[in-house]
């Protein structure tokens, strides 16, 4: 406990009031999860707090694309498979920022996935470890049912659902909810959602009305966001003047603040959400309008 606390500057004189486990799922694949989670991994991290981000897609990881320099990851000699094995300091992996450690799988294969090593047991106790020496542990959960998912799922104090404007998202999160109770937890963990990838596609926002689920926040499609994936940037990495952006970066804030306890009223998410769609229309018709005189212009070109 002593390593790990040393590991991710955590005191143990320090009183923690907030120390949770916080899951990151995606109902239906492709909705952003692991940007959004890595993200959020972040900035805590700037912010001042401790943060341990475990990736449990055991054959295609992806957090690690964010979060390490990829000297480190390739060079590593353990991985979270490998927690049975060594002690947990082996296969905790110091990220490219500050307060920030990584815990991923490495070159496993579908057959890994079934083996031993794939234990409710020791993720369990992976967690509780993690738990008592970060003030967050950020886990990127694959929705593949495997007994470390399960076991994921279960140690999680609170889920954020990840969703784009696919409708498979909604059947889906019922889907969760029966899951969630087959193993003996809670549905309820699972009832905040964060819409990702707004676009100017009108969403039927009655059905955060049941007071079931609850709205976080809603967060833009961004070209910005996109390019920055490919050369392995988290969101806010790049600089950028546009309005979108800085509501792309207003939305990871609103995870962060409801995590920590300072959450918007769902109202005010309906309201955001409703200001990126129009944000969007616009930015389109500017974009349309662009590219319509550009054609004109090259059309009075070539007459000359």
């Amino acid at each position: 406990m002593a390593i790990l606390q040393e590991i991710s500057g955590t005191s143990a004189k320090r009183e923690i009031v907030l120390r949770s486990v916080i899951g990151f799922i995606s109902p239906t694949g492709g909705t952003g999860a692991t940007t959004i989670a890595a993200s959020v991994a972040v900035t805590l991290a700037k912010s001042g707090y401790s943060v341990c981000y475990i990736d449990t897609n055991i054959v295609f990881p992806s957090g690690y694309l964010y979060l390490l320099d990829q000297r480190v990851y390739k060079s590593a000699k353990y991985d979270l498979l490998s927690m049975s094995e060594v002690e947990i300091k082996d296969i905790i992996l110091k990220s490219r920022f500050e307060n920030l450690f990584v815990l991923s799988a490495k070159g496993r294969k579908i057959i890994d996935m079934i083996s031993p090593r794939d234990s409710q047991k020791q993720m369990r106790y992976l967690l509780e470890k993690c738990k008592s020496a970060f003030d967050f542990v950020i886990l990127d959960v694959n929705t593949v049912p495997t007994e470390l998912n399960a076991a994921a799922f279960i140690g999680c104090d609170s889920i954020y659902q990840i969703w784009d404007e696919n409708p498979m998202c909604v059947s889906n999160c019922t889907n969760f909810m029966s899951y969630m109770m087959e193993l003996g937890t809670l549905p309820s963990k699972i009832l905040k959602v964060v819409i990702n990838k707004r676009t100017n596609i009108e969403l039927p926002i009655k059905l955060f009305n049941n007071k079931s689920l609850r709205l976080i926040t809603s967060i833009p499609f961004s070209e910005t966001v996109l390019k920055g994936a490919w050369r392995g940037k988290v969101i806010g990495e790049i600089e950028s003047v546009k309005k979108i952006d800085t509501m792309v970066a207003q939305g990871i804030n609103a995870i962060v603040q409801d995590m920590v306890g300072i959450s918007n009223s769902e109202d005010t998410a309906k309201k955001q959400d409703i200001k990126e769609v129009n944000e969007v229309r616009k930015e389109k018709k500017e974009k349309k309008e662009k590219k319509n005189k550009n054609k004109e212009k090259s059309g009075v070109l070539s007459r000359c």
